[in-house]
């Protein structure tokens, strides 16, 4: 559980931190996923970006994840899908 918690937190500070170097737009979109990740120092490959985010956005509803926006919770469960703790 601690370990959760732990990542948890880093995906969260991250997310804040890599959404206020990114000025001026304000939607994430999945383009932005990679780079969030090498902005963590982690390399996921494309295939486990859009693996994750296929089976976020079935659980969500969306149908076209390469135009939505996404919440800071899906780019936590995102990383969760692909890095498991």
């Amino acid at each position: 559980v601690l370990a959760y918690v732990e990542e948890l937190n880093k995906y969260e500070i991250q997310y804040d931190k890599y959404r206020k170097q990114k000025e001026g737009d304000d939607d994430f979109q999945f383009r932005d996923i990679k780079h969030y990740f090498e902005f963590l120092k982690l390399h996921p490959s494309r295939a486990e970006i859009e693996f994750a985010v296929t089976k976020i956005s079935e659980e969500k509803g969306i149908e076209d994840y390469k135009g939505h926006s996404f919440s800071k919770a899906d780019i936590v469960d995102v990383g969760f899908t692909i890095y498991v703790p």
